[in-house]
């Protein structure tokens, strides 16, 4: 069993994953969305229920909000049920003489007061892929292995020039966390208690041409592929979790996985099969690469936003997910019903392309869930 919970965390990520037999099930977070999510992640979570692994994949607002939420009202009670977090704060960059944006500030010195377990698969250094060698694999309760994609050294040395000069505006002391805790105190919204479609042209949408994301935040996105085993060690189920990364980055490493999976022949495998994919950044057209949905073997696509500031999903990225995808009928799972993916709700498209979309249902505010396999 692997149940992947897309929270409503507008337009952004928080996923709550539940996976093992039935009747005993492990957990893991990916995000925490906006702010505003994290009043149903603390519904989905309960109180001390233990949570396998909290992973912060990047610092940007839509992702790393709730997660603040919701460690400092850990903190606050004083109930530690996350077992270990992977985030890449300043610590984990002070090598390259990097420093941390102000939410990752927050987040770390919140980590450091609930005393999480940090980057532990990693022997407390930068969750990050090596430049040469296998990808990182770790493994955790319930037979769950995940192979960290991404990033990549040259993805997190891009990070120095913004995050420096972030933390110096707001006059904020990385070695200096209860006064980072005092400036949270003051942010209220992050402090809880205080608180027309047209008909497509697919054609004219698979022509465009594929320009990348140049983001340094989502660069830095740690990605991973989870995969669920049984006692003898195949895999169940599995899912590519690619937060907002760059889409050259996890085809590199989606390439040296497939290379490490020979098989008896010593032939390895053309495409990575899994059973689902978390698209990466929403949806957006920069990180949807026609290579990267070329390298897959999977009918199953999760996508996260409300549409909102940005209005993902781009139209380009859901087309070249349905047209080059290696399974049919492709199955498109939103965790909202937006003006953005509305347009994909259409009988006859459905037909001439084999796919199939799910939505909330109406009034549906606590996402969607998707049950592996179905």
């Amino acid at each position: 069993m692997l149940n992947i919970h897309m929270l409503p965390a507008l337009e952004g990520d928080c996923l709550l994953v539940e996976y093992g037999e039935k009747g005993h099930a492990w957990r893991m977070i990916i995000d925490g969305g906006r702010a505003g999510t994290y009043d149903v992640l603390k519904d989905q979570l309960g109180k001390e229920k233990p949570v396998e692994l909290l992973v912060v994949t990047h610092v940007d607002a839509d992702h790393i909000e709730g997660v603040i939420r919701l460690l400092y009202v850990q903190a606050r009670d004083n109930i530690h049920p996350i077992q270990q977090v992977w985030f890449n704060g300043y610590r984990h960059l002070a090598a390259q003489d990097m420093l941390g944006p102000v939410q990752g500030e927050y987040l770390s010195a919140l980590i450091e007061k609930c005393e999480i377990p940090w980057n532990k698969a990693f022997s407390g250094q930068a969750v990050k892929t090596p430049d040469t060698g296998d990808l990182p694999v770790a493994e955790f309760p319930g037979n769950m292995r995940l192979t960290v994609l991404s990033p990549d050294q040259k993805k997190l040395a891009k990070l120095f020039p913004e995050w420096g000069k972030t933390i110096k505006e707001a006059g904020l002391d990385t070695d200096d966390p209860e006064k980072v805790l005092e400036r949270l105190e003051e942010d209220k919204r992050l402090i809880p208690d205080k608180l027309g479609e047209k008909a497509l042209d697919i054609e004219r949408l698979l022509d465009k041409h594929f320009t990348s994301d140049h983001a340094v935040a989502n660069g830095s996105s740690i990605t991973f592929l989870a995969e669920r085993l049984d006692t003898a060690g195949a895999i169940q189920e599995s899912c590519l979790f690619l937060a907002d990364a760059h889409a050259d980055v996890v085809i590199c490493s989606i390439l040296r996985l497939l290379k490490e999976r020979v098989d008896h022949a010593g032939k390895a495998p053309e495409k990575l099969s899994v059973t689902a994919v978390k698209i990466p950044h929403h949806g957006s057209k920069n990180n949807v690469s026609p290579d990267l949905i070329k390298l897959l073997d999977c009918d199953t696509y999760l996508i996260s936003t409300n549409g909102n500031t940005f209005h993902h999903p781009d139209q380009e990225s859901v087309a070249r997910i349905i047209e080059y995808n290696g399974k049919k009928p492709t199955k498109l799972y939103f965790n909202y019903c937006s003006e953005y993916n509305r347009v994909w709700d259409d009988n006859t498209l459905r037909n001439d392309m084999q796919y199939e979309t799910y939505y909330p249902a109406d009034g549906n505010i606590a996402g969607l869930v998707i049950p592996l396999p179905e």
